[in-house]
């Protein structure tokens, strides 16, 4: 396959995890200020996890390395800038009564 394929496979993958880890981070945190940290949690412990597989997923595209780790740094930052955001979210919660 060509590299920019590849790359729009890289990029599907991502924004994939963000979607599910921002919809199941919020929908099932909805009340709970504790499962909500929780669910920011998980993922910042999991992204240098992340950031391998996506630099070895990101090395069939670019032998080289430069490119590939580029790749994986942008894509990881964007991850934990992610969690970071629901993280925050649990500042703005209301009060339950």
């Amino acid at each position: 396959m060509s590299d920019s394929i590849w790359l729009l496979l890289v990029f599907i993958l991502v924004l994939v995890m963000s979607i599910g880890m921002n919809y199941f981070g919020i929908k099932y945190t909805r009340h709970s200020k504790k499962m909500r940290i929780w669910a920011a949690i998980i993922p910042l412990l999991l992204s240098p996890i992340i950031f391998f597989g996506l630099l070895s997923i990101s090395l069939l595209i670019d032998e080289g390395g430069f490119g590939a780790a580029f790749i994986a740094v942008i894509l990881t930052s964007g991850f934990i800038l992610n969690a970071l955001i629901i993280l925050l979210s649990v500042f703005f919660m209301p009060s339950r009564s």
